[in-house]
């Protein structure tokens, strides 16, 4: 018994711990036979020569412990630290050494090295008490003084008083036979071989140790389960195959069964058990039970299912598979993260850069330095996805072209190079690649999920990030539309844009879930952690925007989409925002009017945008909800994007506008007002005006914008405009494209007058005075006050009519006027409340004039309710 109590550390009660063990032996009826020899004080070089001259049985330290270490006494009596390895490999060379008890804090750490040195170790887990300790000892040597308990049973009656009345945790470690530890030679079926191209993932790699709890100082084992999931070709395989090759050494054995299907599960399981039962040369009729047997007999064994994608092949496994009692570590790889919500999980996404970086290396052999930017460049456009990584890598390397040239190569060929299979380890399935590796799964989808897999195809007309599931649910609006009298009415049958199917899906909260759901099984895509929205790899959704190609709903799912994205903003915002300009750089700079709820719909309709123009026919209804897409512009007056891209944008709302124009409905007079209005809209911000050019020089697109809206002027009837079955929409329409004519200088100002002074008489519009070109007049007595108005939509014109003035400070020699400025905000304030759009543009106006009085305060005023 060596006992340590250095003097600058806290005291024990080893005295009384020796004194009630020899008390017990003495009450024993074998006590002659045990003799114990104390070595108090005891110091390392004490304990070798106290082995040599007793040579003895039984090892029982006393003493303080540490995490991976001992504490001895050096010759002043203080604590000196000695490494458990090394202690158990002195202990290896004692030919009567039957057990070491290690009555110690934090012994069961490296315990095991003590079994294997000599056969059997008693340790305790984490920090332990004195009077645990001495409960411990005291009932273990009286049963093994009574010469009828062998060392396991001693312990199983010590262990067993001491649960009843302390809190020790006890653990009894024996030496691995030598058939345990052949089996580490014998049973390591990894399919794959080793990998020159692997990097290593630490923070994957780092998840698993700590699930399973594996290092080389831990002796313990218990069953766990741990499940890998990811998109298809984010590497969980080869994480798999590489934590078993690094962890070979910590089980027994190492076996890997293929989980795409119940067939292969069985075979597997069938596999392992002959493995297993052909040792005992004996003939069995169901191989699988053996396997199972096995398992549960046996721990520190590896099993490894790859590819339980399905949730039909998961259910199988967790039911007819895996039993109770199996004691080993069970890893699976899955598409489906919901396996996760039973076993730990362990998202395998994108490699992080540095990891990319180096995966791309490794598989070309070069380094990139000179071309580091378009390196990162290609990755990011492959996502950081490595079976994308392991195509690129493996056409560079087979070609040996320039990374510059391949990047210019994969933006024009995408489909093409996305196609060729990878020819390096790194790729486990030698023939798949990033579009054929999605394929399998939408199919399995369509089969089980039809809703789920259209809904899939109809992201590809989003963009692929941030999509709110808000945007995707159909309210009540939704299937609304502006008919050609300028009322909203509910869609008629031959209007509607989404099927049948489609609309069961997205009108039911419920339905709609359970299609995210399946999609979300097979990783195809990822919620943000709010849940309020989700997004799609890159390349999955490139990969969908190809599969929609050759769909044969495409047109169906095309005009759903627009619709789902259009339909989303409100009523009111569906309309032309009547010519509203973007702003300076000034107003970017204040920031006052953020994109309030539509700022996520932006980079959706932008994609929509590009997609209007391939829609085969153009149904009503779509045309008037193709033209609401052109809104996100309004809302991203300061928009972030680079001006290329932007411009691009640009070009798209008149390619929509003329094609809403060509393909809309023919009598469908409001809609002909709304297209107009729209191109006065895009030439209010058009740069041939912004750069102050003079009327005779505009550009083709705005000469168009306002020859339209003289057209649709003149060819208006006043009869029509009269009648009781025109709604104040459609009046107050064209009194806004005669606004906006107005404005635009005297080269209209002739029709405008005529055609206004028929305007002030219809019912409804009464109020506005007979006015001409101001000569000294100021300009904010031509129009009446919104009171004198009908509606609250008329009042809302005429409140725009004043701001059309106040954004034009040219025509109060530069400067914009204070007063009129500070009406329009108070009328719109009232009008469309504080957080409108509207009163925000207003209120930039206005602060604008206070700067030039700098009157600072008011400024602050006006701005502080804006800024949250």
């Amino acid at each position: 018994m060596a006992t340590q109590d250095p003097r600058n550390a806290d005291r024990l009660r080893l005295a009384q711990e020796l004194r009630d063990l020899q008390v017990a032996i003495r009450g024993t009826r074998s006590a002659s036979s045990l003799n114990v020899q104390n070595e108090p004080s005891c110091r390392y070089s004490d304990i070798t020569a106290a082995l040599d001259r007793f040579d003895p049985h039984i090892l029982h330290f006393s003493g303080h412990g540490g995490e991976d270490v001992l504490y001895f006494e050096d010759v002043q009596g203080i604590a000196k630290a000695v490494k458990k390895q090394a202690l158990a490999s002195v202990l290896r060379h004692q030919k009567e050494l039957q057990l070491v008890i290690l009555n110690a804090c934090f012994s069961l750490d490296q315990g095991q090295a003590f079994a294997d040195a000599v056969g059997l170790a008693i340790v305790s887990e984490g920090s332990i008490s004195d009077q645990d300790v001495i409960d411990f000892s005291r009932e273990f040597y009286t049963a093994l003084g009574h010469g009828q308990r062998s060392y396991i049973e001693a312990f199983e009656r010590a262990k067993s008083a001491l649960e009843m009345t302390g809190e020790m945790k006890v653990h009894l470690l024996r030496r691995e036979t030598p058939d345990e530890q052949d089996l580490r030679n014998i049973y390591f079926e990894v399919p794959f071989d080793s990998n020159k191209n692997h990097v290593k993932r630490a923070a994957i790699a780092n998840q698993l140790e700590q699930l399973f709890r594996i290092s080389s100082e831990n002796g313990m084992f218990q069953a766990q389960r741990v499940v890998l999931h990811g998109l298809g070709g984010s590497g969980k395989t080869e994480s798999a195959v590489r934590f078993a090759e690094h962890h070979r050494q910590d089980y027994t054995a190492i076996f890997w069964v293929y989980g795409a299907d119940e067939a292969r599960l069985h075979d597997g399981f069938a596999r392992i058990g002959r493995a297993v039962f052909s040792e005992r040369n004996e003939f069995a009729t169901d191989y699988v039970n053996e396997a199972q047997i096995w398992f549960t007999k046996n721990k520190r064994w590896l099993l490894i299912v790859d590819n339980v994608n399905d949730q039909p092949a998961l259910d199988v496994l967790r039911r007819r598979y895996l039993k109770g009692g199996m004691e080993g570590h069970i890893l699976l790889t899955s598409r489906n993260p919901t396996a996760s919500a039973q076993w730990q999980g362990v998202e395998v996404a994108d490699m992080e850069q540095s990891e990319a970086i180096n995966l791309l290396s490794n598989i070309t052999g070069r380094e990139f330095q000179a071309e580091t930017q378009i390196m990162l460049d290609l990755l990011a456009d492959l996502g950081h996805l490595p079976l994308a990584i392991d195509q690129a890598g493996s056409y560079i390397a087979a070609t040996e072209i320039s990374i510059g040239k391949y990047h210019l190569l994969f933006q024009d060929k995408k489909t093409h190079l996305l196609q060729q299979v990878p020819s390096t380890l790194y790729n486990h399935d030698s023939q798949e690649t990033v579009m054929t590796t999605w394929e399998m799964s939408f199919q399995r989808i369509e089969e089980v999920d039809l809703p789920a897999s259209q809904l899939l195809l109809m992201m590809a007309v989003f963009s692929h990030h941030d999509i709110p599931l808000d945007m995707l649910e159909l309210t009540d609006d939704s299937l609304r539309y502006w008919v050609s009298n300028g009322e909203f009415e509910p869609l008629p049958e031959d209007q509607e844009w989404v099927s049948i199917t489609m609309k069961q899906t997205l009108q039911s909260h419920l339905r709609l879930r359970e299609a995210l759901r399946t999609l979300k099984s097979y990783s195809f895509i990822r919620y943000k952690p709010s849940g309020e929205s989700f997004s799609l790899h890159p390349l999955v959704h490139y990969w969908a925007s190809h599969r929609l190609k050759s769909y044969s709903a495409r047109q169906d799912l095309i005009m759903c989409s627009i619709g789902v994205v259009a339909s989303s903003f409100g009523k009111e915002e569906r309309m032309p925002p009547i010519a509203v300009p973007y702003g300076s750089g000034d107003v970017a700079s204040l920031r006052l009017w953020p994109w309030r709820e539509y700022r996520a719909l932006v980079p959706h309709a932008h994609r929509c945008m590009h997609h209007v123009t391939q829609l085969d026919t153009l149904k009503q209804s779509m045309a008037h909800l193709s033209l609401s897409l052109l809104q996100v512009f309004e809302y991203s007056s300061t928009s972030e994007e680079p001006e290329q891209t932007f411009r691009v944008h640009k070009d798209f709302a008149h390619e929509v506008i003329d094609f809403v124009e060509t393909h809309g409905k023919d009598d469908d007079h409001f809609l002909d007002i709304n297209i107009v209005l729209w191109r006065l809209t895009r030439a209010a911000v058009c740069m041939c005006q912004k750069a102050g050019m003079r009327r005779n020089t505009l550009c083709p697109r705005c000469i168009k914008a306002f020859s339209g809206a003289t057209n649709i002027l003149r060819g208006l009837k006043y009869s029509k405009l009269i009648s009781p079955e025109t709604t104040a929409r459609v009046k107050a329409a064209s009194l806004c494209l005669l606004l906006v004519l107005f404005l635009s200088g005297a080269r209209f100002a002739r029709l405008d007058l005529l055609y206004y002074r028929k305007l002030r008489e219809i019912d409804g519009l009464r109020g506005y005075p007979t006015f001409s070109i101001p000569n000294e007049e100021p300009f904010n007595t031509w129009f009446s006050t919104p009171s004198a108005l009908r509606s609250r939509l008329e009042q809302y014109v005429d409140s725009f009519a004043r701001y059309l003035q106040v954004r034009s400070p040219e025509l109060h020699g530069g400067r914009i006027d204070h007063n009129l400025a500070q009406d329009v905000s108070s009328y719109y304030e009232r009008l469309c409340g504080t957080n409108s759009e509207e009163y925000r543009r207003s209120v930039w106006y206005l602060t604008t004039s206070l700067q030039e009085k700098q009157e600072w305060s008011q400024v602050e005023a006006y701005l502080e309710p804006l800024r949250g």
